[in-house]
């Protein structure tokens, strides 16, 4: 994955609902957004229960709110998962794409993050939230 977030297979099953509390919720900070609940199941399959097992030890969700929300470009959200715990988030304002997002975190927090092995996904209808693993 040089520098473009590609859907691979086989895909896990990711789905994000604003303000829902599901699986895992992160706090967006953004003060014109609030909480986002996710689900992702590692398999695919949405009626079987998630297991710590199925999941890799440590992956990244990245919101990309600045195409979501069109011309004002609020920025990108990452939060980093370890062992289904949220371990490190972080808004960066100014921000436009997943990849840089992901760069800016490992900047940031000094996080030894090897992007360019990472796979990536995100749901064709739905370009807004990416999970990196």
């Amino acid at each position: 994955m040089a520098n473009t977030i590609q859907k691979k297979s086989p895909n896990p099953l990711v789905i994000v609902r604003d303000g829902e509390q599901l699986d895992i919720v992160t706090y967006r900070a953004d003060p014109n957004a609030g909480y986002v609940g996710w689900r992702i199941r590692w398999d695919g399959d949405e009626h079987r229960a998630t297991s710590d097992s199925d999941a890799p030890e440590v992956y990244y969700l990245v919101e990309v709110c600045s195409e979501q929300y069109g011309k004002n470009r609020y920025g990108t959200q990452v939060w980093r998962i370890e062992n289904g715990k949220v371990t490190h988030e972080k808004w960066f304002e100014k921000c436009w794409t997943a990849l840089d997002g992901l760069k800016r975190m490992s900047e940031w927090y000094s996080l030894d993050i090897n992007i360019a092995d990472m796979r990536s996904y995100f749901e064709a209808s739905d370009r807004y939230h990416y999970l990196f693993f």
